[in-house]
């Protein structure tokens, strides 16, 4: 990213191109990144929380139908159900 806020990529998916079309990524930090593919531009950024609690380690990201985005916390037996709109 030109604006160095993510130090590096660990999980990448992206939304349909009804949606947008966004890069969706994580950085092993409790941040998730939307990132237009065309400028590189960060569009949005969502915090994972977990009762109030910021998950740290997200990894491997899947987008399904928009709505559902699961992530697995890096080192753990742990899948997340996040919503890609509020974290």
């Amino acid at each position: 990213m030109p604006d160095g806020s993510i130090q590096q990529g660990w999980g990448l998916t992206h939304t349909s191109e009804k949606a947008g079309g966004l890069l969706v990524m994580s950085d092993g930090s409790d941040k998730i990144y939307f990132i237009n593919p065309v400028t590189w531009q960060l569009d949005r950024t969502i915090k994972v929380a977990e009762s109030g609690v910021p998950v740290r380690n997200i990894n491997e990201l899947e987008l399904v139908d928009d709505k559902y985005l699961f992530a697995n916390v890096f080192l753990t037996d742990r899948i997340l159900l996040i919503d890609p709109k509020t974290g």
